[in-house]
């Protein structure tokens, strides 16, 4: 346990703390001790809540919520007498998925006016973010809806990128619209309010919809008036190159860019090494994880996401990826995110069943894991052309709601117009090219980065009718 010769202050304590959750070090037991030691007898409920807050920020969660187990937060309501006090049980709320109690004490404080607009504005947008992880989409939208960035601007002259945040929240996280986002950024820019981070997501919408020269300069005059500013480049190119348009050796003159000026962070040399490995420069990208998981004890994923580009998707050696992704598994540095590629591998190595009993974990534990009985089907059918089997797992992932991404949408109608089922198609594709007129670009990248369909294959499912379909259901041209 950590000793001091006196007991310090509970201010001295949480900087101490934060110093130490700042340093990637074993940090959750430590910092509950900074806490008990803030009160001789037990720490105080701010304390503990701060802490977790810290942790969680550092992604984790886990021993977040370990610190406040068994505190009723409710009970603490009366006793926060400044906003940030109440921000902090707000957070604490949202942190546990409690979102109704959140939402119910957010209107209270409002009423008694116990919390600033900017932390309204802020709880909002989180609550928001939970409730789409929690599959509450059509709920998360309404919230965000009846945001009122008008009001909130009239009020706090301060206030930054609202309606750049807003427009996030609303278009980005499923449907993937960047199209949608524009014009509130612009609207943002052209009254000063559009700031820091919010303008290189600025830059990212403006790359996907193929106004780069517009994204190259937005990001270089952020670089020239920041310093401290980073991976720019990175988020434009790897954006449209890898996930919009499936050529990864583009995206890594962007990278390049970046690396030139000293301006990558950790996290994103994974997705350099995730784009090297795609281009076929497997070495330089198990290099390049092997650094930053040196230099960040947080990083996860890396090998995994190697294995399936560098040796799926590029040079197809299922064993050899299997291999590859055991790496992070033994390094416990693995999360849900690839959940969907280690399904990808055992079916390739002729391990559906398998493959299918890992969904099913998978799918009973994380809600934002989508598409993967889908993605089983596709890769049976590249291996045997099983239509109805491919048939039988898209069904699957309908009934159990993993299909709600447009471009998910897009590729069921695909599927079900091989199988000359007209009318549900056009219902399907008329969502997705309602949602977002990008869809049909998405989805066509999803075919080659994760499916790992060839031309041909990809021609099977994504004819010209289905595009005439989508052509004429979208609200944008592109």
């Amino acid at each position: 346990m950590l000793i001091l010769s006196t007991t310090p202050n509970s201010a001295y304590l949480l900087h101490l703390a934060e110093h130490r959750l700042q340093s990637n070090a074993p940090v959750a037991k430590e910092a509950l001790e900074l806490a008990v030691m803030a009160d001789s007898a037990k720490p105080t409920w701010e304390l503990r809540f701060r802490i977790a807050n810290l942790l969680a920020a550092k992604g984790n969660k886990d021993k977040a919520k370990e610190i406040i187990s068994g505190i009723d937060v409710s009970e603490y309501v009366h006793e926060s007498n400044t906003p940030g006090q109440v921000k902090l049980l707000l957070s604490v709320l949202v942190m546990f998925n409690r979102i109704d109690e959140a939402l119910n004490l957010l209107e209270s404080v409002n009423t008694a006016k116990r919390i600033t607009i900017f932390d309204d504005f802020d709880i909002r947008l989180r609550i928001a973010n939970a409730l789409i992880n929690d599959r509450q989409t059509e709920k998360a939208k309404n919230l965000i809806d009846a945001i009122d960035v008008n009001k909130a601007y009239a009020e706090n002259p301060d206030l930054k990128n609202g309606y750049a945040r807003v427009s996030w929240a609303r278009y980005i996280p499923e449907d993937m619209a960047y199209e949608k986002v524009i014009p509130y950024f612009e609207k943002d820019a052209q009254c000063g309010r559009l700031q820091g981070e919010w303008q290189l997501n600025f830059a990212q919408a403006l790359m996907v919809v193929g106004r780069e020269n517009e994204a190259q300069k937005l990001v270089e005059d952020v670089y020239r008036k920041d310093k401290t500013t980073s991976n720019g480049f990175s988020r434009c190119g790897f954006l449209r190159y890898f996930n919009f348009n499936y050529e990864p050796e583009k995206a890594l003159s962007w990278f390049d860019k970046d690396l030139y000026q000293d301006r990558i962070s950790d996290n994103w040399l994974i997705c350099h090494a995730t784009a090297l490995a795609a281009a076929g420069n497997i070495d330089a990208a198990m290099s390049m994880v092997e650094h930053a998981y040196k230099r960040n004890a947080q990083l996860a994923n890396g090998y995994a996401l190697i294995a399936w580009y560098g040796y799926i998707i590029r040079n197809y050696d299922p064993k050899k990826a299997l291999s590859t992704f055991k790496k992070d598994q033994k390094l416990h540095r693995i999360n849900s995110g690839v959940d969907n590629y280690l399904f990808g591998i055992h079916t390739y190595l002729g391990n559906r069943n398998k493959a299918e009993r890992m969904v099913k974990i998978s799918y009973e534990r994380e809600k934002k894991v989508l598409g993967s009985h889908t993605l089983i089907g596709f890769w049976e059918y590249l291996r045997n052309g099983d239509l109805d089997y491919l048939i039988s797992m898209v069904k699957k992932d309908e009934k159990l709601e993993r299909l709600r991404l447009p471009l998910l949408n897009y590729i069921y109608a695909a599927v079900l117009l091989k199988c000359r089922k007209r009318v549900k198609a056009r219902l399907l594709i008329k969502n997705a090219a309602r949602r977002s007129s990008l869809s049909e670009y998405f989805a066509k990248a999803w075919f080659k980065r994760v499916v790992s369909a060839e031309e041909n294959h990809i021609n099977e499912f994504i004819t010209s009718e289905l595009e005439a379909m989508f052509a004429k259901y979208q609200t944008l041209p592109f």
